[in-house]
């Protein structure tokens, strides 16, 4: 199983802006997870990929390691439901609701 999971992955990575992005996928492209860090090695943000399109929850980090951010996605699409922002003591920062893949009313702040 191991050796089939090794066949299945590949593994790409760059270096943008002082940030490393790593990229694992499957060999037609279409499954992948989106791993971007910064400087220090902490993970800024992932987000994965299903079938071509954003899938699942993607997850951004301040450099401190505290999340910033949750927002699930559908077929590329934002999940129905509220997005929040955090600040890098845990903190809700901003929150706004999210209607058919747009921004349903306003941020609350």
């Amino acid at each position: 199983m191991k050796f089939l999971i090794t066949i299945l992955l590949g593994l790409s990575t760059s270096i943008i802006y002082g940030q490393q992005t790593v990229v694992v996928k499957d060999t037609l492209g279409l499954d992948s997870l989106i791993m971007t860090y910064y400087d220090n090695e902490q993970l800024f943000y992932q987000t994965p990929y299903y079938n071509g399109k954003q899938n699942g929850q993607s997850l951004q980090y301040h450099r401190n390691g505290q999340l910033c951010e949750v927002t699930e996605w559908i077929d590329g699409i934002i999940k129905d439901g509220y997005d929040e922002f955090y600040n890098d003591q845990g903190k809700i920062q901003e929150r706004g609701y999210y209607k058919n893949g747009k921004l349903s009313g306003t941020w609350e702040v």
